[in-house]
């Protein structure tokens, strides 16, 4: 027994180093840490993310609000600046046509094409990105 107790500070020390070595890198979650050492795989993570969110997606303004917040709140998660930009644009044209769908004018604002151009820009590059890795 007296041999673990050394043993088990040992590994606690070292523990400690190596989260302390993380955090003054700027690593802060496990999350950051996969996108640190997998960038592609953490891209991909998003990109199923946001399919999930599109799936659920229903056809009334508050659906459209709700998936905006989600899509937003995906983009603010993800390292890769591309992705990033895509589904700032993608949530921003989901909001564009909640607004439409309450002032009625759906069927002669442009935010329907924005939002499906937007949605299409995001399915294109996750398969680039899946294809590629």
């Amino acid at each position: 027994m007296s041999d673990d107790k050394p043993k088990a500070g040992v590994w606690l020390g070292a523990a400690a180093s190596a989260v302390a070595v993380l955090a003054f890198f700027g690593v802060n979650s496990f999350d950051q840490l996969t996108a640190t050492l997998d960038p592609t795989s953490a891209a991909l993570d998003s990109c199923e993310e946001a399919y999930r969110a599109w799936q659920e997606n229903g056809m009334e303004p508050g659906d459209y609000r709700v998936y905006s917040r989600t899509i937003l709140a995906i983009a603010d998660e993800t390292e890769d600046e591309k992705l990033q930009a895509i589904l700032r644009t993608e949530g921003d044209a989901a909001e564009e046509m909640a607004a439409a769908l309450i002032r009625n004018d759906a069927s002669t604002s442009d935010a329907l094409l924005r939002s499906n151009d937007a949605t299409i820009a995001r399915q294109q590059y996750c398969s680039e990105l899946e294809e590629s890795n």
